[in-house]
């Protein structure tokens, strides 16, 4: 596939799930043996196991949002500088809800294989969203 072609897979995922919220179609972007590697809550490698971290997710911040700022792509990888953010309303990896709009910022490596998203490595500013959560003071 070509570069392109693998930035509209990564571009079809985060509307499918982030802007509209449809992890049933999740995939359809999703690899069945999808691995996650850091972000909230690790899971299992596998397409179920990725559609449960994100229902967790989206369950705590029923208003989550991510946005791509911008994209890059070689190869099988597209690379990906994103903000999201939302209302900490439920749970979320261990955290109390707290009801506190939260902004965080992020990059996210995705690896194509088949046409669908094979692999994810995540970084992101944790100590920030802990921070707008309220569990870490602001220094």
């Amino acid at each position: 596939m070509s570069t392109e072609e693998n930035k509209a897979i990564v571009r079809a995922h985060f509307q499918t799930i982030f802007t509209e919220k449809k992890l049933d179609l999740a995939d359809e972007t999703v690899a069945q043996d999808y691995v996650h590697h850091g972000g909230f809550a690790e899971p299992a490698p596998g397409l179920a196991a990725e559609r449960q971290r994100l229902a967790m997710i989206i369950a705590a911040v029923p208003d989550l949002y991510a946005t791509i700022e911008d994209m890059v792509a070689e190869g099988d990888n597209v690379g990906v500088r994103w903000t999201g953010g939302g209302t900490l309303q439920g749970e979320l990896a261990g955290i109390p809800p707290t009801g506190k709009p939260w902004r965080i910022e992020g990059i996210s490596i995705y690896r194509i294989s088949a046409g669908k998203i094979a692999e994810q490595w995540e970084s992101f500013d944790a100590l920030g969203a802990l921070r707008q959560f309220g569990v870490i003071p602001a220094s």
